[in-house]
């Protein structure tokens, strides 16, 4: 995601608020991770793809919240299925990169010990064959009550929930950096 990402900063199509060339960006986070830490990534974000429903609804978003190695720093991950338009419509970009930034902003104040939000946001590959992606870097280090007030207003919440519904799932996950040779024949 990566590699694709930068390919496409360098042809000039990249969209949302990562400036990658000029300072800090969701994408300088992302691969400032370590290995072990990028290798958890993938795997929370392959099986999000793979458990994302199939079904008529021309509307489906997916959300998952997981941290970083690094302290006081999380991802969110939203897949979003739009099916009532082409999903390269630059009108279809501005509600996905919003509803991005709002699930960020959930993030930030169901987790306050948050200083950085990397926000991610695409089609579902399981069931969209034209990707694209957005990212968000939501830098809480300066945290504002006027910035708090906005991401708690009611109206921004309505319809999207983040972080409030009943069927929200918590789990854990692990990795080991090398194979167990216990578990190999």
């Amino acid at each position: 995601m990566i590699k694709h990402t930068l390919k496409n900063a360098l042809k000039g199509v990249l969209q949302g608020n990562s400036d990658i060339f000029n300072g800090r960006s969701a994408l300088y986070e992302m691969a400032k991770e370590p290995r072990l830490s990028r290798r958890m990534i993938s795997k929370i974000m392959i099986d999000s793809i793979n458990r994302f429903p199939i079904n008529d609804n021309p509307l489906i978003r997916n959300l998952n919240y997981f941290e970083s190695y690094y302290p006081n720093v999380g991802y969110v991950f939203l897949q979003l299925k739009y099916t009532l338009g082409p999903n390269d419509d630059p009108e279809f970009r501005k509600v996905r990169q919003f509803m991005l930034s709002i699930a960020c902003g959930a993030a930030k104040l169901k987790f306050p010990k948050l200083k950085t939000v990397i926000g991610i946001a695409m089609d579902p590959p399981k069931i969209s064959k034209n990707h694209s992606e957005d990212f968000m870097l939501l830098d809480c280090s300066n945290w504002t009550k006027e910035d708090e007030a906005y991401y708690k207003e009611e109206n921004l919440h309505d319809g999207f929930k983040f972080f409030m519904l009943d069927s929200l799932k918590t789990g854990n996950s692990h990795e080991t950096e090398f194979p167990d040779s216990r578990l190999q024949s």
